[in-house]
Formats: C-alpha cells, structure tokens, sequence
C-alpha cells in the first residue's frame, strides 16, 4: 500500500493522513517513510526539526511496525533530463537530516538516491518523476531492502 501526498512533515494533516492509511493496512509490519520533495518553504534545520517530530510520533504510535526511512530521489533539469538541478542541493542536505535523524532512533535507511542518481534515463521529461522502468529499479530494490526487515 502507499500514501501519495504533497504534504510536507510541517503540514497538520499528514499525519492524521499517516493513520489514516495504517488504519487500512492491518496485515502490514513494515513503514517505509520519505518525505523530501515538498516543503519548499521549509530550511534545512526547520525541515529536520519537523521531520524528528514526524519520525518520533511514527515510533511512539506504532511501536510494533518495523519503520524505514528513505532517502529521496535526486531532481533533474526539466529542460534536460542529463543534468542535475539546482535545487537538488536541498535534496542532499534534506538526505542528510534523514541520515542524521536514522542514526538518532537506530533505524534503517533505504538509499533510493544512490539507486538512480546516475541513470537520468529512468526519468520522465519533468526532471522529478520516473519512468515505469525507473519505478521498476527502485521497487526491486526497495523489495530487496523489505526482506532483509
């Protein structure tokens, strides 16, 4: 199962929209949480403030799953898929706060950035979504890092 959101972790309703979708997966142990590509209006230190808050509910809410973090997928150039953007330098510090905020609870960490950051032939033409093929990698990866939970 998957929640899709645009909610950033300083908006109020993600995580009522968290157990909204946990309510609905009864059979499921494991979590995987990303969150990086909204909140642009958030700096860094706001954005790991926030993200610690999120983590720590996720934790304390539902102490019997297993909880992964995932680190978010570079952003390429909308005009040219071949190059990095700009803005994926937020990216990479936001990556870092997820590393930090991993090591900080103990938890595990899924490396999607690493799984595409240099195939910009799994992007789709707006520099942010993948490809199916792309979808592809980092579902078989994601399987991968899920079984060895």
């Amino acid at each position: 199962d998957n929640l899709g959101t645009s909610k950033s972790v300083d908006n109020p309703f993600l995580m009522p929209m968290i157990d909204y979708m946990i309510a609905q997966c009864k059979n499921c142990n494991i979590i995987q949480f990303n969150n990086g590509l909204h909140g642009w209006h958030l700096n860094t230190e706001q954005y790991k403030e926030y993200l610690d808050k999120t983590v720590s509910w996720i934790l304390e809410k539902y102490p019997e799953k297993k909880l992964i973090l995932a680190l978010t997928t570079p952003l390429r150039e909308k005009e040219d898929i071949s190059k990095i953007a700009e803005r994926n330098s937020i990216v990479i510090e936001r990556n870092g706060a997820m590393l930090e905020i991993a090591e900080k609870y103990g938890l595990k960490v899924n490396d999607l950035y690493s799984q595409i950051a240099d195939k910009p032939e799994l992007y789709s033409t707006d520099g942010v979504h993948l490809t199916d093929e792309g979808y592809e990698v980092l579902a078989k990866h994601t399987i991968s890092v899920f079984r060895k939970e």
